[in-house]
């Protein structure tokens, strides 16, 4: 029975990558960040449940955005530019 939850607990914690942030205060702030974008609210659950920064998004291609997330390029897109506005004026 416990190697049963032991693998329940496994499966909804998020995966550790040293690209996106893995302590509670940054995953608050990142929420908060990502919300801050103009995009659809399923994209920006999307995006917080994979712990995904702003800065990341500005970093790779809108390709691999689409890639990584399995959407539409011209969806990452959009996610993209939202990013780069978020950035422009919060900097």
């Amino acid at each position: 029975m416990s190697r049963i939850l032991s693998s329940e607990k496994g499966r909804h914690e998020k995966p550790k990558n040293e690209n996106y942030p893995s302590d509670s205060t940054t995953d608050d702030n990142n929420s908060n960040t990502i919300n801050e974008l103009d995009i659809a609210d399923g994209l920006k659950h999307i995006l917080i449940s994979h712990g995904v920064t702003v800065e990341a998004l500005l970093s790779i291609s809108p390709t691999m955005i689409a890639t990584k997330f399995g959407i539409d390029q011209y969806v990452a897109n959009i996610i993209q530019k939202a990013a780069k506005y978020y950035y422009i004026n919060t900097k």
